[in-house]
């Protein structure tokens, strides 16, 4: 994997980016990079648009005895209260860092993709949006090529006088 920088999402090599075929492998892979930064709540729709949850009111400022506030107090207090930023792990972030993660794990699906629009990616809504797109296209029938594969591996048989290396051949391409 490559990185263009320390806060955008991991680039596959070529070899490992979804191509249509490699949905169980590329699955996993999209799952631990964003797992790792704590933005899978952004993929399964968990972490909501700020503008869809309900407003939460801004801390009071600090109240002052005698008098009113100084320049330099209110200053201080307004700096604080707008420059805390929540961890990525929130359930609750602000607007622009809604955006910003949402973009972020948007960018770790499309990036990793090698043709979206053939694969039938949908590219124009939120991760989570995207993310639902790629279960509903390739989660299921993975699942059921899966279960046949390991199905007829079950029942593939050495026979006596069988050549053996078309038999291992036959068992490499299932």
């Amino acid at each position: 994997m490559s990185n263009i920088g320390s806060t955008a999402p991991p680039i596959f090599g070529d070899a490992f980016k979804f191509n249509g075929m490699n949905w169980i492998t590329w699955r996993s892979n999209i799952q631990i990079a964003a797992d790792f930064k704590s933005v899978t709540g952004y993929l399964d729709g968990s972490i909501l648009r700020p503008s869809l949850q309900p407003q939460q009111s801004p801390p009071a400022p600090p109240s002052i005895p005698s008098g009113s506030p100084s320049p330099v107090v209110l200053q201080t207090f307004l700096t604080l209260s707008t420059s805390i930023k929540t961890p990525w792990n929130s359930l609750n972030p602000t607007p622009s860092e809604w955006k910003v993660r949402n973009a972020w794990a948007m960018g770790l699906l499309i990036y990793n993709t090698t043709d979206p629009l053939r694969l039938r990616i949908n590219i124009n809504g939120t991760a989570a949006e995207a993310w639902k797109s790629y279960l509903n296209t390739y989660n299921m029938p993975a699942e059921v090529a899966l279960a046949n594969t390991e199905q007829e591996l079950q029942n593939m048989m050495y026979i006596n006088r069988q050549d053996f290396t078309t038999f291992i051949s036959q068992l490499h391409t299932k």
